[in-house]
């Protein structure tokens, strides 16, 4: 019995042994976490009293794509300036038939004009700014012969006037380089070879075929080529399209079998 309690009495001081052995690891593993006086502090370029300010708070703006109304105008490099462009006075006029055009004007009389190799059929007054151009013809019928029974038919192709008139910011005299130069006609014609289109100058402009003449009244023989654009020289515009379809309304009724 002795010896039991013995053995007893040893087993619990060695339990009270290991705890206090436990106890004291427990102890030292807490202290270890603490932070050491001797740690070197984290560098920091503000002094303790300096505070970061916080970043303003802003909304997102979203991006406004360019609209064709709101977009910048071209500047003067970007702009080209194409032929449609050109704004000739009286092309309004081009297009009225012959009895829109004699009851709008119920003076004007037939006019004819030189043109190559055939005669211009017209209709204007002596102290006009223009004459309204129907087709041009070496022989009858002519404008006066059709106007009654197809007065609603034929139309008005072509403007005849003067180079001041057409081209307003022309001088008395011009060069003619510099004449086509300033109205950008970059190709032209012009044939001083004595033949039927003498001392005539012709381009095209968008829809409409452009003749000058440069002679007038002038003795083709005596001819010399000009140099210089004047405002006085007779002009010519033609809308091509619209003047075939009197052409072609001419020769049904020259030849009428043509037209069978």
């Amino acid at each position: 019995m002795v010896n039991i309690k013995k053995k007893q009495s040893i087993i619990n001081a060695a339990i009270s042994l290991l705890l206090i052995l436990l106890f004291s690891v427990t102890l030292s593993g807490c202290n270890s976490i603490s932070p050491s006086t001797d740690m070197p502090e984290a560098s920091s370029s503000l002094s303790p009293s300096e505070t970061v300010p916080a970043s303003p708070v802003t909304e997102a703006t979203p991006t406004e794509l360019p609209s064709p109304t709101n977009s910048p105008e071209p500047t003067s490099s970007e702009t080209t300036l194409p032929i449609t462009d050109f704004d000739f006075p009286y092309l309004d006029e081009i297009g009225k038939t012959y009895n829109l055009i004699k009851q709008e004007n119920p003076n004007l009389e037939f006019q004819e004009f030189r043109i190559p190799d055939a005669g211009a059929d017209c209709m204007g007054s002596l102290d006009g700014k223009f004459s309204y151009y129907f087709f041009g013809r070496v022989e009858r019928p002519y404008l006066e012969d059709l106007c009654d029974e197809f007065g609603n038919e034929l139309v008005c192709s072509g403007i005849v006037s003067t180079v001041g008139e057409m081209f307003p910011e022309t001088t008395e005299q011009i060069p003619l380089e510099l004449f086509f130069n300033d109205n950008r006609i970059s190709e032209y014609t012009f044939t001083d070879e004595i033949q039927s289109d003498t001392g005539w100058i012709s381009f095209r402009l968008d829809d409409f075929i452009v003749f000058i003449d440069t002679i007038g009244n002038m003795n083709v023989d005596e001819y010399k080529k000009i140099i210089t654009m004047k405002r006085s020289y007779t002009i010519i515009i033609v809308n091509e399209k619209i003047e075939r379809g009197n052409i072609d309304l001419r020769y049904a009724n020259m030849f009428p079998e043509w037209d069978k």
